[in-house]
C-alpha cells in the first residue's frame, strides 16, 4: 500500500485492475508475438491471442463488477466491489479499469468484424455484409465478438464500427510507443548509459512493426469502407 487508510487494515495492498492494459501494451503485445513466433508444435495447436472469447469475457465481468458500484466512493474494499480480496481499490483506479477493460472489449470484437466483412467482401457477398451484426454465427469466435458489439456498440452499423477501428488501431498504436518511451525514460534515470544499448523507442523494431500493422489495417479498412 502507498498509504494506511482509514478503516483498512495496514497489511491489504492497494489493487490496480488493468493496469498492465492501460500502462504497458508494449509489453502485452510484445509478448504475444514472441510466443507466437517461438512456438513450433505441430500436433498441438496453441492458442496465444491475449484477447480471446475467455479472456475478454473475464475483462467485462471484472469490468462491470467495478464499473455497478452501489455508490462513489474514494476508497473500495470488497464489500463493496465482489473479488478484491484483501485489497483495497481507489476510485481513480476503478475508473481507469473500467475505461481500459471496455476500450480493449471493443478493440477484440472490432477486430472480428473488420476479418468478416473483409471475408465477405473477398467472396462476393457484399448483401451479406449489411447483415452481420444482427445474424447468429455458429463459429466462434466471432460469435462471441457479435454479441461484444450488440452489447457495447448496439447504435454503430458495420460502417461505424470499422470508421471506430481505425481510430482505435491508431492510439494503441501510439499507446504502444508511449510505454516503450516511459520505458526508457526510467532506464536513463536508473542507468547512466542505458542510452547506449537501447535505442529510442521510435526506432525500435517492434514499435515499427505496430506502426507498419496499424498503417496496412487502415489501407485495408479504407478499402473495405470504398466498397460499401
Amino acid at each position: 500500500p502507498a498509504t494506511t487508510m482509514p478503516g483498512v487494515s495496514p497489511a491489504f495492498n492497494e489493487i490496480m485492475p488493468a493496469w498492465v492494459l492501460g500502462n504497458n501494451m508494449f509489453m502485452l503485445m510484445r509478448n504475444e508475438g514472441k510466443y507466437k513466433a517461438r512456438n513450433k508444435a505441430r500436433r498441438t495447436q496453441f492458442v496465444f491471442d491475449v484477447f480471446r472469447p475467455d479472456t475478454v469475457g473475464l475483462m467485462l465481468d471484472a469490468r462491470d463488477r467495478l464499473r455497478d458500484v452501489k455508490e462513489a466512493k474514494e476508497m473500495y474494499t470488497s464489500r463493496d466491489i465482489r473479488g478484491l480480496g484483501k485489497n483495497y481499490l481507489l476510485e481513480r483506479s476503478r475508473n481507469q479499469a473500467v475505461e481500459a477493460y471496455t476500450y480493449y472489449a471493443r478493440r477484440y470484437a472490432l477486430l472480428g468484424l473488420e476479418k468478416k466483412v473483409a471475408e465477405r467482401l473477398a467472396a462476393g457477398q457484399k448483401d451479406k455484409v449489411g447483415g452481420l451484426l444482427g445474424t447468429p454465427a455458429t463459429d466462434m469466435p466471432w460469435e462471441h465478438q457479435r454479441g461484444v458489439l450488440a452489447q457495447e456498440l448496439p447504435e454503430n452499423d458495420v460502417a461505424a464500427n470499422l470508421r471506430l477501428l481505425r481510430d482505435v488501431e491508431e492510439e494503441v498504436a501510439k499507446q504502444v510507443q508511449l510505454a516503450k518511451e516511459k520505458d526508457d525514460e526510467r532506464g536513463g534515470r536508473i542507468l547512466d548509459d542505458y542510452a547506449e544499448a537501447h535505442e529510442p523507442a521510435a526506432d525500435n523494431s517492434f514499435v515499427r512493426e505496430v506502426w507498419e500493422k496499424t498503417r496496412a489495417l487502415h489501407a485495408e479498412i479504407d478499402d473495405l469502407l470504398g466498397q460499401l
